[in-house]
């Protein structure tokens, strides 16, 4: 999806990149465009850089919560946020030490919904996409969420194929 609709001009936020940075080096890698890459968790950044070295990248990492410590320029975000209920991470003893990867708080929605109000603070003209698993959250909901937020357009929900993941494509806009 990523693949087909971008191309070198872009700039990307990689969000919550996780331990091997696949996103941001897939981009980088096909599309030869600047990729910042981000995650709250400072061992799963570690483990990035490894990757990004390993192949010899020029991916530019960020230890940040959300928008924190964002200070470069993009123009489309990806983000797979943490959608996993707490109550059902614990029961399937998800791993502590990466809590950061997998909580979105009481029904899976926190973070979402603070990226969403980050998201919609912006001043600028930025599309997101966003990857939720619709076992732990549903379309619905996250609709809600977007629908709720000033400047920001749902442009697309994309189905995977075979699992219950969504890409939402949402637009930050300027009036």
């Amino acid at each position: 999806l990523l693949l087909k609709n971008l191309n070198n001009k872009h700039s990307i936020l990689d969000m919550g990149t996780g331990s091997c940075c696949v996103i941001g080096l897939t981009l980088w890698k096909h599309l030869g465009c600047n990729v910042i890459s981000s995650d709250v968790n400072s061992d799963i950044l570690s483990s990035a850089q490894q990757n990004i070295n390993l192949n010899c990248a020029k991916i530019k990492l960020v230890n940040s919560n959300l928008f924190e410590n964002i200070q470069d320029d993009f123009n489309i975000i990806t983000f797979n946020p943490p959608y996993v209920p707490t109550n059902e991470g614990n029961k399937n003893k998800l791993s502590k030490k990466f809590q950061s990867q997998w909580d979105g708080g009481l029904d899976g929605t926190l973070i979402v919904d603070k990226f969403l109000n980050e998201f919609h603070e912006l001043k600028k003209p930025v599309v997101a996409y966003v990857g939720i698993n619709s076992k732990y959250v549903s379309k619905e909901k996250i609709l809600t969420l977007i629908k709720s937020k000033n400047n920001l357009e749902l442009k697309k929900i994309h189905q995977h194929r075979f699992l219950p993941i969504q890409i939402y494509i949402i637009e930050k806009y300027i009036k």
